[in-house]
């Protein structure tokens, strides 16, 4: 079984996540779409919803879509009592293959913003020699072209970012069409990203 394994603070998840990866799903005739949400992260401040909050987002978001799943790997140290544990993906990939919940060799997909520090994360060579890379369009054109080999998905661009929804929320501007239906109404009712 083919995976893409798409990783990130999905804080919120929005409509440019799950575009991306139908469109990776499509492209590369996967079988399913393995949707990592971190613990918390290893290069940027903390997240602004907990991770209870941003994992049912996610569940929410991703009901109507057989071919996505999710994986608690990383999530769960979070959930059980251990909030400042840092997970890396290339321990993730490692920890899925050894009990072999993804085949060697699976997809990982990333937003082409996240390039200028892909040479910061925890052995990336070997991460990018042990997974085949897809690169989501998120701008018109690469800012810097990659040192491994990768495929650039000819998704359309999309400009939906996690921090600009929760700027907007906080600013108390309209951004319900950038989240699926779900996930509004989840943030609604429990009022996140409010500044107070």
């Amino acid at each position: 079984m083919s995976t893409i394994l798409f990783g990130g603070s999905f804080d919120p998840v929005h409509l440019g996540h799950i575009q991306a990866a139908e469109f990776a799903l499509n492209t590369v005739g996967a079988k399913r779409v393995l949707f990592i949400p971190s613990a918390r992260p290893f290069n940027k401040a903390e997240y602004m919803a907990c991770a209870q909050d941003r994992l049912a987002m996610l569940e929410k978001a991703l009901m109507r879509y057989p071919w996505a799943h999710i994986c608690l790997y990383e999530i769960q140290n979070s959930l059980q009592g251990h909030p400042s544990a840092v997970h890396y993906t290339i321990d993730t990939l490692h920890f899925l293959q050894k009990h072999n919940l993804v085949e060697q060799y699976p997809y990982l997909l990333i937003g082409d913003d996240l390039l200028p520090s892909f040479h910061t994360w925890k052995d990336y060579c070997a991460l990018a020699q042990e997974t085949k890379i897809l690169i989501a369009t998120r701008k018109e054109q690469l800012a810097q072209v990659p040192d491994f080999s990768y495929t650039l998905l000819s998704n359309a661009p999309y400009t939906h970012a996690s921090s600009l929804i929760r700027q907007f929320i906080a600013a108390g501007k309209a951004y319900r069409k950038a989240v699926p239906k779900e996930v509004y109404q989840y943030i609604e009712r429990q009022k996140l990203y409010r500044t107070s």
